[in-house]
């Protein structure tokens, strides 16, 4: 994933790029923001961009071996760190990499993909995901080696919100880390972040993305102009919802809302039972 490939987010680009470019990189960065941001998808350009063996100061090379390897996510030296559930009741499944097949799989189908999508794919049900005691240990001994490839080892933990109490771990680490390390940390919700983690990162806020941005990448996607502007509007900045309404009939949603509300009006309370059963079926993120 180069930042070519990221429809929007110009201004964040340009930083992390700035940054690069004159050698300044903080060791421990949090890339904060909403829902469909496109904050992932950075900072697995910006690992790629650090690991490239033919850098320019805009973006990766995407041709030498290590780009592709991060691009398989296979890279030595990128370690993914993200919430899992505790499979089968063995806390030696309760790890990153034990779930690596299932994340890389989606991950690379979906790079926009959101915490909801990964429970669907680890078929959580009702089980608590988060980031155990036994990940931190694993990242401590992983970052003690070095560099395979001989240039920066990059840690990207995805929802540090879910890293807990446990998180206290790596305070050590994230403070002096070794040399050539960088964590970067992405979370929706950064304030469920431990305040010592906070203070320990270098915060860069990703806004919602652009209208035209996600209306470009969906134009891209062959939508018709008029299909692509309607759902870049809807989505409120946020391009994982407009690439879930692809597979839905235009005004679908819209059509729903206002028969509920004519119902509600007319005091149909009858009909709007039987609304409600009808789109009880539809799930949580279309509801």
């Amino acid at each position: 994933m180069r930042f070519a490939d990221i429809p929007g987010q110009t201004a964040v680009k340009s930083q992390l790029q700035a940054g690069f470019a004159s050698g300044r990189i903080p060791h421990a960065q949090l890339f904060a923001g909403p829902e469909g941001s496109g904050k992932l998808p950075l900072a697995w350009a910006y690992a790629q961009l650090l690991l490239c063996h033919s850098p320019s100061e805009q973006d990766a090379c995407g041709q030498c071996p290590a780009c592709r390897k991060v691009e398989k996510l296979i890279h030595p030296d990128l370690h993914w760190v993200f919430p899992v559930v505790n499979k089968g009741g063995d806390s030696e499944r309760n790890t990153s990499e034990y779930w690596m097949k299932e994340f890389r799989d989606l991950f690379l189908a979906s790079p926009h993909m959101e915490f909801s999508d990964w429970r669907d794919a680890m078929e959580a049900e009702n089980r608590q995901a988060n980031i155990a005691r036994s990940e931190c240990y694993t990242v401590l001994s992983k970052l003690g080696l070095a560099a395979f490839e001989g240039r920066y080892k990059v840690v990207v933990m995805w929802l540090a919100e879910y890293l807990g109490e446990a998180g206290n771990l790596l305070l050590k680490m994230l403070e002096e880390p070794p040399d050539q390390t960088v964590f970067l940390l992405v979370s929706t919700h950064p304030e469920h972040i431990l305040p010592t983690i906070l203070s320990r990162t270098r915060t860069i806020r990703i806004p919602p993305l652009e209208a035209g941005a996600i209306e470009g990448y969906l134009q891209g996607l062959d939508l018709t102009p008029e299909r692509a502007a309607n759902l870049a509007m809807a989505s409120e900045g946020n391009i994982h919802k407009a690439l879930q309404w692809l597979n839905e009939t235009p005004h679908e949603h819209s059509a729903r809302f206002m028969t509920l509300m004519r119902l509600s009006y007319a005091s149909s309370a009858v009909e709007v039972h039987h609304w409600v059963t009808e789109c009880g079926d539809l799930g949580r993120e279309s509801l």
